[in-house]
């Protein structure tokens, strides 16, 4: 059994990508996860506190041996 975490900045991406690695055998495991990233420093420069988000958007996937050979044969 192989596993892979895959992770975009968007949804849309997240989703583009998880539909190219089912092509070639590999299925979702569980849900999607989204993480909001959120950064806040002091700026002292300019006198005020800026900030940033990040979202991150993530899905686990697996495939088996056998998944892998049918994609490749039906690539083929």
């Amino acid at each position: 059994m192989e596993y892979k975490f895959v992770s975009e900045e968007t949804g849309t991406k997240l989703e583009e990508s998880v539909n190219e690695l089912m092509v070639s055998g590999w299925v979702p495991l569980g849900g999607v996860s989204v993480a909001v990233l959120r950064s806040t420093w002091e700026n002292e420069r300019k006198g005020y506190e800026e900030s940033s988000t990040e979202w991150v958007y993530a899905q686990a996937m697996t495939r088996t041996p056998e998944q892998a050979k049918v994609a490749a044969a039906l690539r083929d």
